[in-house]
C-alpha cells in the first residue's frame, strides 16, 4: 500500500511472507544470510513501513523501517538525506541500524553509515 499526502509526504506499508524464513535468529544474520528469489529476507515475517518527505526543492529525507514480529522483534531502520549540488548531482547520507530485542530491551549489533556521491545521466 503507498500513499501521497498533498504536502509532499509519502507512505509506503507493505508485509512479507518468507516460509524459509527464522522465528528465532538474531538481527546480524541480515547482512549473513544468502539472498535469493525464493529467500528475500531472513524472518518468516517481516512489516515494511517508508516515509519520504521533500524538504525544499533540493533536500529529501526518508525513513524506511522493518519490524518482524517473531522471537527477537528485529527491527531495521534505513534513514536517508539526498541534497541535490547541481543538476544530476547529489550527495547522499544513507544509515543502516539493525536492531534485537533482548531482555526487554534493543541492541543494535550492526551499525553502517555511508555517504554517497551520485551522478544521474
Amino acid at each position: 500500500l503507498d500513499y501521497t499526502f498533498a504536502k509532499g509526504y509519502y507512505l509506503n506499508l507493505g508485509y512479507l511472507y518468507n516460509s524459509m524464513g527464522s522465528t528465532s535468529t538474531n538481527i546480524a544474520r541480515l547482512f549473513a544470510f544468502e539472498l535469493s528469489a525464493k529467500n528475500l529476507y531472513p524472518y518468516r515475517h517481516a512489516i515494511f513501513l517508508q516515509g519520504t518527505k521533500q524538504i525544499t526543492p533540493l533536500l529529501f529525507a526518508g525513513l524506511a523501517l522493518i519490524y518482524s514480529p517473531v522471537e527477537v522483534h528485529g527491527l531495521f531502520l534505513n534513514p536517508t538525506l539526498t541534497y541535490n549540488v547541481a543538476t544530476n548531482w547529489d550527495l547522499d547520507l544513507i544509515g543502516q541500524f539493525g536492531f534485537d530485542r533482548e531482555n526487554g530491551r534493543y541492541r543494535s549489533p550492526i551499525q553502517s553509515l555511508f555517504f554517497r556521491i551520485k551522478w544521474s545521466f
